[in-house]
């Protein structure tokens, strides 16, 4: 049976999970093709679920070849988080139940979190207010520190480095290869294709490396639902979807992703409210967990990248995205603390980092457990 398509789909749940459907619609075909499929009689207490089929290529790039063995991934990390002591019944951010795994056909069965905005659509609706917008970034940062802490631990997801390798083909190298911008040849000056090749090639190495923690690896605001309480005006649920591309990797990686798409809200468009989710998660963040300058650097970097990489997509002047990241991407590699310390991710940097032997999550991958509380932002 054909799993990419909606009938085979439907032949798949009725024959193996023994499951009547009443509708299944396609949600998205990025790396995974993911379905929403509402039933006819109740499953795991729900009358409507989530399901995920790895092809044995990227589902919106079928041309790439995708080992379709990162759904056992997916599965491994949702899990165990799920099982772990970040995710409880009163956390206001919740990730997917895991329902079922199929390792035979690579079919992934997840909770469906409902019909819900994400924090992108809220902002771009201008329907976040201003009181909301410092809780939802506190509890964002509050989650992702608390998850690199706990995963930077976890010697029993740390011992699958080869979804690293699984996860090549949507890097920054293949991002790059198949970008508008690497053919427009008067976008970029030679140099700055040097450079941008040399970024790529670091990313790489990072991605590949066995480094002491895993990354949710796609944590910006498309993949964050927001579940608001229609009369109190007040937050009840956030949920992080989509953890197709988790793998090993630094942490600075989903913070860069984090704040790619608020920054060039916040830059070309001025808008107040990406401005303050992302400073109160940078805030929070940097006070739950402790990123060495090089992280940081690395941060940036990455930030650079992405402005570049996804200059097409914003109706802003293209060459003046692109010199914007080509100045991140600059700057950090020179290891410039003045340029640093007025940049969007100034928030992470605590002056001790420069002037003292500070315990932090450095560059040698060491993990320090330090005990942290809700105090600590007070």
């Amino acid at each position: 049976m054909d799993l990419t398509t909606i009938n085979g789909l439907k032949e798949y749940l009725l024959t193996i999970l023994f499951l009547d459907v009443d509708k299944i619609k396609l949600l998205s075909s990025a790396a995974n093709f993911t379905y929403r499929v509402n039933l006819q009689q109740v499953y795991k207490g729900c009358m409507s679920i989530i399901v995920k089929h790895a092809a044995p290529f990227v589902a919106n790039r079928q041309n790439i070849s995708f080992d379709q063995e990162r759904l056992k991934f997916e599965y491994q990390a949702l899990t165990a988080l799920n099982d772990s002591e970040i995710i409880s019944l009163n956390s206001i951010v919740q990730i997917s139940k895991v329902y079922h795994y199929d390792s035979v056909y690579h079919i992934l069965v997840l909770e469906d979190c409902g019909d819900l905005p994400t924090l992108m659509q809220l902002i771009d609706n201008k329907q976040l207010n201003t009181d909301m917008a410092p809780k939802l970034g506190y509890e964002l940062g509050y989650f992702l520190a608390n998850f690199h802490r706990w995963a930077s631990g976890n010697e029993h997801l740390n011992k699958r480095p080869q979804n690293s390798v699984n996860q090549l083909p949507l890097t920054l190298l293949s991002l790059y290869a198949q970008s508008d911008i690497k053919y427009d040849k008067y976008l970029f000056s030679d140099e700055e294709k040097r450079l941008f090749s040399e970024v790529v090639k670091l990313q790489t190495k990072n991605t590949m490396n066995d480094v002491e923690t895993f990354i949710m690896g796609d944590f910006w605001i498309g993949n964050i639902l927001i579940d608001i309480h229609s009369e109190m005006n007040t937050i009840q649920r956030i949920y992080i979807i989509d953890w197709e591309m988790a793998r090993h990797g630094l942490p600075s990686n989903d913070i860069a992703h984090f704040c790619h798409q608020l920054f060039m809200n916040s830059y070309f468009d001025n808008c107040l409210l990406s401005d303050i989710v992302m400073s109160s998660f940078l805030r929070t963040y940097a006070k739950l967990f402790n990123l060495d300058i090089e992280y940081i650097k690395d941060a940036a970097i990455v930030l650079g990248a992405l402005i570049t990489v996804w200059a097409f997509n914003f109706d802003t002047d293209i060459q003046e995205i692109i010199q914007l990241g080509i100045e991140y991407i600059t700057k950090a590699l020179a290891t410039d603390h003045t340029w640093l310390k007025k940049s969007v991710l100034k928030h992470l940097i605590r002056t001790d980092y420069l002037d003292t032997n500070e315990t932090s999550y450095n560059c040698s991958h060491e993990y320090h457990s330090n005990t942290f509380m809700d105090t600590d932002l007070k």
